[in-house]
């Protein structure tokens, strides 16, 4: 596996701020330039990809883990990303991949990812949640979706990605 990455492209464990990191598996791969070897860029826990529209695009999103919430009780996203082009690759293992590639053309919103180091539980608004009876953190508005710095958001348009998504992997290390 080539772990070089660009340096705007840094690989990223998110799998410690994931829902079910213990149990579930997201890697994201990243080829930066045409005819370039790809790098795990990101590691998650549980993941969705949904239909995005009637184009045939999608969305790829991750969400944050430890019962958090919003104020309305939805479950934030600590990644998402909109891909055209999605394909099955193979299955193995209870592993399925799939590639896809970042729309040249995604809008701001299409595409969500932290910052390197990015702790929602640790933001000044996060709070204890006061009326369910199982307690979990409400994260505030801010953290809901983290905002993606525009380096980053060029650097994925266009790119192709390969996702795989199964069981954990107790021992990878980023």
């Amino acid at each position: 596996m080539d772990y070089k990455h660009s340096d705007v492209l840094v690989p990223q464990d998110l799998r410690p701020i994931s829902a079910g990191a213990d149990e579930s598996l997201t890697l994201i791969y990243v080829t930066p330039e045409r005819h370039a070897s790809e790098f795990l860029w990101v590691a998650a826990g549980k993941s969705a990809l949904r239909r995005f529209n009637n184009s045939g695009e999608y969305a790829l999103s991750c969400y944050m883990g430890r019962n958090a919430t919003d104020l309305d009780h939805s479950v934030p996203i600590v990644l998402r990303l909109r891909l055209m082009g999605v394909t099955f690759e193979w299955m193995d293992w209870h592993r399925v991949t799939f590639s896809a590639f970042v729309p040249p053309d995604s809008c701001g919103f299409d595409v969500a990812v932290p910052p390197v180091g990015y702790d929602p539980f640790g933001h000044p608004k996060t709070r204890p949640c006061k009326e369910c009876q199982e307690p979990h953190p409400i994260v505030s508005h801010d953290c809901f979706l983290p905002e993606t710095s525009l380096e980053v958001y060029q650097a994925l348009l266009g790119k192709r990605v390969r996702i795989e998504v199964g069981t954990a992997l107790p021992n990878l290390n980023l």
